[in-house]
């Protein structure tokens, strides 16, 4: 078990203990009344300590105020004191604070006035962070009680929103925070829209210039305080997060009256208007009214113009985004939101372009590479300076120090932004408009009708701005693939007032992937040479727009099958492929189905085989990488379906077939693809009912393609063919990789045997108890005898018949590393290949036991068949550990400064080895005296298993080190003339002596 699975079980089960407490902790204060002030005693102390549990104990208590709220109610007191520790939580543990007493906030009383003072007075503390806590715990009170909705909350919420009207003169971190959380309770609560709007739009117009004549829209000036001669620069107001905001609210407002058939009210409307000339204005005003040219820099010291420069790209960056949000709403895009969706992506771009422009340059590894692209783009800087030059190394360090200046700046700047840096990648589009930005360049809408042809033709006319939406596409989609495969507890990859539910991600995922794979097919190949004839994209592009596209699919349909199939959804997972790649004649999916779902995806993987095809005959290896990703995925779906009913995986055979040829007729040049189609093959092949068929051949074809074990690899190095015959994907270049997957295979497959015996021995002790404590009655006739008896063979016929299956398994397991102990393996190989035979022993020896526990007599036949393999084993086993250890191995790493380190290895490998084979033997025997049979018949008894480490190979490999060294010396001294240091002289005397005074070390068992 890896470190990172450890370590998610270990988390895993400190959750379950965790709430088994809660559980026992809720008991006791719902029966014993004496507890209850000790349980509301324990919430307090964890909250003023600020313990790391302390989310569990604020669980605790909003569940008592679910389920018992009078109880908790009359222990105002100790309410009163938790609450008294808001300026000192997390916004986040604020929150839940609230919500864990927003139920007690009914009406006016002494634990409301109190929850409003302490609140009140946390707004106004010293310490920032308390205000912001604050900020939260009023955000999160205004949202309670807007959901009551009656008078006496709605005219709480007005008093709520006047003290958050304060926040608008403090800190910018304390704005920040308030301009993320508007925008999430007016989507959730719409009575409070217009409030909301009121507060924004006053604020907002403080940095508007209202008058048209004049660009740019925003007075950014006010935005950002110079510092003056000594001072630094600084960040006053997040003009960006507000524009952001306000426009989010806005979006909601017009989503509620369009679901509700109203029109909007007057503060919705007048702020509606504002964003929308904001927008417009946005779009027409070039980069030189914000005083942005070619030669400004975003560099220098901390009050110098770059930094400042800096700070106004951030704020743009941001009133971009936030703006072509906006204007992504709904299903479709109209012609007119065209049209400034396309200027103000090509601002954005310009300005991306100018930021870049400040990359350093230069060659120096570590210090001439900086982060690159602007907030949706990563790249490396390329230099393109001369390796010769003198100067190089020092242009290279003040490119790097400009960098991080530049970092730095940027840093500052959005140092109260929810997104760190424009100059890191980070996903900024809210996942819907993003489909909707891909629907309008593809053509197809959410319901797969067509749209406006006319709005597709003006984004296809320029192929950086469908670049620059489609890279956004599969970056947002791939941080959302990476939340749902670490099953995170809300994958909120969309940050800020536009994020959505786990629920709404799913939905727009499954509608978004099928548009990014009608991109990829869009005019079949001719798509790719359209591509390959733009050079201005070619230029700009690290990825082709297909395949940007490919991987955008690729993501998705790994994000559906995380977060449904684990859930036991498979209908969401068909549904998608459905959608995608339709089917013709294929019946509608439903959940539960197995033979037909598995019949699905096996048609859907054959699609994708073919197009595997295809992209192997055009040469194209960065798309067959991605395709095989997605046909990965989908394999996995049918080992999910094969997990559930074993009778499924008869449907895996023809695609372990395909992949199979596939490895054998083709060659590819690519050895991570090359890994990957071997891996695949492999476990296609572990999981059809012919257990080890692919691996033992290939087994067979590695020992005929490198040699026996005991084969001069000198003498034949001229005679072995370049690409292995019968195995084209094999040769002597992707040999190393394919081993590994080989061998990684066989691994896993023995860590599934030896979960399958330990469920076996914890069914079988768990059946034996349960006849056991049924008892035997004195006073029971002979036929209910006969019927536990009759009961009793049933369930051992059972037993009796999964063991048989595991030996059969554990056989061909057997089969293949005997073939690979016969075959000469090296450095990592032999490494892996030790590693993997100390594990089948050790499940050999686990399956020896439990016959013995069970008293099994005689030994099954298939158990006879499994030792009389193992034996065979056993003798290549040990004749493999001592060919690694002797002479012939010694001379083939002779002249390599990393065998004395790789003998290390293999000396502390070899003594488990032995041993996990020593204890099966011993087993064996055991087993054999029981049933009076000899098990070990079979085995070679010529076998020499007087095994040392092999010391002297190690010393031998020191000294030949330690000449080298001295040559090397030598050599030296011999270059620079006859001016050698007397101090040189008496230490290659003193390195001679020590030599010769260690001598040979005598042999050691």
């Amino acid at each position: 078990m890896d470190t990172a699975s450890g370590a998610k079980k270990v988390t895993e089960v400190n959750e379950q203990v965790g709430h088994l407490g809660l559980d026992i902790m809720a008991e006791v204060f719902l029966g014993q009344d004496e507890a209850r002030d000790k349980v509301l005693e324990e919430i307090y102390t964890r909250a003023i300590t600020r313990a790391s549990n302390i989310h569990l104990y604020i669980a605790l208590l909003a569940r008592l105020s679910r389920q018992c709220l009078h109880l908790v109610a009359s222990a105002v007191g100790k309410i009163k004191e938790i609450f008294d520790c808001i300026p000192y939580l997390t916004p986040a543990l604020t929150k839940l604070v609230v919500q864990a007493v927003a139920p007690m906030v009914g009406a006016p009383g002494p634990l409301q006035d109190h929850i409003l003072l302490v609140l009140k007075k946390a707004l106004f503390a010293r310490d920032e962070a308390a205000r912001v806590s604050a900020v939260a715990g009023q955000v999160e009170l205004l949202a309670a009680l807007a959901a009551r909705g009656d008078a006496a909350s709605m005219g709480m919420c007005v008093e709520l929103l006047g003290s958050l009207r304060r926040c608008f003169s403090q800190q910018p971190a304390v704005r920040a925070y308030l301009y993320t959380a508007l925008p999430d309770l007016v989507k959730v609560h719409p009575s409070v829209t217009e409030l909301v709007c009121d507060i924004i739009q006053p604020q907002l117009l403080r940095y508007y210039d209202s008058n048209e004549a004049h660009s740019p829209p925003l007075l950014l000036d006010r935005c950002i305080d110079k510092g003056g001669a000594s001072g630094a620069v600084r960040l006053m107001e997040p003009v960006h997060m507000l524009v952001s905001c306000a426009h989010s609210c806005v979006a909601s407002a017009v989503a509620h009256a369009a679901a509700h058939s109203t029109s909007l009210t007057s503060s919705c409307n007048t702020l509606k208007n504002l964003m929308d000339t904001l927008t417009r204005r946005l779009s027409e005003a070039d980069l030189e009214d914000f005083e942005l040219e070619k030669t400004s820099e975003f560099t220098g010291s901390a009050a110098s113009a770059g930094v400042y420069n800096g700070v106004v790209a951030v704020l743009l960056f941001g009133c971009y985004e936030a703006s072509i949000q906006y204007l992504s709403l709904g299903d479709s895009i109209s012609r007119q939101a065209a049209e400034i969706l396309i200027r103000l992506f090509e601002k954005y771009i310009e300005l991306s372009g100018l930021v870049s422009s400040q990359k350093p340059k230069g060659k120096e590894k570590g210090k001439g590479k900086a982060k690159a692209g602007s907030s949706d783009k990563k790249g490396k800087a390329t230099g393109d300076g001369d390796d010769d030059d003198d100067g190089g190394k020092g242009k290279g360090k003040a490119a790097a120090k400009k960098a991080g200046a530049l970092d730095k700046a940027a840093s500052e700047a959005s140092e109260f932004s929810s997104c760190p840096s424009p100059y890191t990648h980070r996903p900024w589009f809210a996942l819907r408009r993003v489909r909707a930005l891909v629907g309008a360049i593809t053509g197809i809408g959410a319901d797969g009708a067509p749209t406006d042809t006319y709005v597709r033709d003006m984004f296809r006319e320029r192929p950086e701005t469908v670049h620059f939406i489609l890279e956004v596409a599969a970056n947002q989609l791939s941080q959302l693939s990476q939340a749902a495969t670490k099953k995170s507890a809300s994958p909120m990859v969309d940050h800020g007032p536009l994020g959505a539910s786990p629920l709404e991600l799913r939905e727009e995922c499954s509608m978004l992937g099928p548009l990014l794979l009608a991109e990829f097919t869009r005019e079949g190949e001719n798509a790719m040479e359209d591509e390959d004839k733009d050079e201005h994209v070619a230029k700009k592009a690290n990825k082709p727009r297909h395949l940007l596209a490919l991987e955008g699919f690729e993501h998705a349909l790994r994000y559906m099958c995380n977060m449904d199939l684990h859930k036991g959804d498979d209908a969401a997972v068909l549904q998608f492929l459905a959608r995608a790649d339709p089917i013709e004649d294929a019946p509608a999916p439903h959940k539960g189905q197995g033979m037909v779902s598995v019949k699905q995806v096996s048609m859907h993987i054959k699609r994708f085989e073919a197009i595997v095809t295809g992209l192997l005959d055009a040469g194209a290896m960065e798309e067959v990488n991605v395709v095989t990703d997605i046909i990965d995925a989908m394999v996995g779906v049918m080992r999910w379906y094969a997990s559930r009913d074993p009778s499924l995986a008869k449907h895996i055979d023809p695609h372990v077939k395909f992949w199979a040829n596939l490895c054998a007729t083709r060659t590819v040049p690519n050895l991570p693809l090359a890994k990957k189609f071997v891996h695949l093959t492999l476990q296609l092949s572990r999981d059809s009912p012919h257990g080890m068929e692919i691996e033992f051949q290939l087994a067979k074809y590695i020992n005929e393609f490198i040699g026996p074990v005991n084969a001069d690899d000198e003498a034949d190095a001229d005679l072995r063919d370049d690409v292995c015959p019968q195995f084209k994907m094999l040769s002597r270049v992707s040999e190393p990789p394919i081993m590994e997957a080989l061998v990684g295979s066989l691994s896993m497959a023995i860590d599934d045997a030896h979960s399958l015996i330990t469920t076996m021995k914890k069914e079988f002790e768990m059946t034996k108890a349960r006849e056991k404590s049924k008892g035997k009655d004195e006073n029971k006739d002979d036929d209910d005898d006969n019927e536990d008896e009759d009961h009793e063979h049933v369930i051992m016929f059972n037993h009796i018949r999964y063991k048989e299956a595991l030996f059969m398994h554990l056989e061909q397991l057997a089969e293949v590393a005997d073939v690979l102990c016969k075959t000469r393996l090296v450095a990592k190989q032999g490494e892996l290949t030790v590693k993997m035979l100390k594990s089948l022993f050790e499940a050999l020896n686990t399956v020896t036991k439990l016959c013995i526990s069970e008293q099994i007599s005689p030994p099954i036949a298939k158990f006879s068949s499994l030792v009389e393999c193992s034996g065979l084993l056993l003798a290549s086993a040990y004749n493999y550990l001592t060919v690694i250890t002797g002479d012939e191995v010694d001379a083939e790493r002779k002249g390599g400064k990393g065998y004395v380190a790789q003998t290390k290895r293999e000396s502390k490998l070899m003594p488990d080895l032995v041993f996990a084979m020593e204890t099966y033997v011993s087993s064996l025997i055991k087993y054999g005296k029981r049933c009076k049979t000899d098990l070990t018949r079979h085995f070679k008894k010529s076998t020499n298993r007087d095994l040392r480490l092999q010391f002297e190979h190690l010393e031998r490999a020191r000294q030949a080190e330690e000449s080298s060294e001295e040559e090397e010396d030598e050599e030296m001294q011999d270059n620079d003339g006859d001016g050698e240091d007397e101090g040189d002289k008496k230490k290659g005397k003193k390195r001679a002596n020590t030599t010769k005074a260690k001598g040979k070390p005598g042999k050691k068992r």
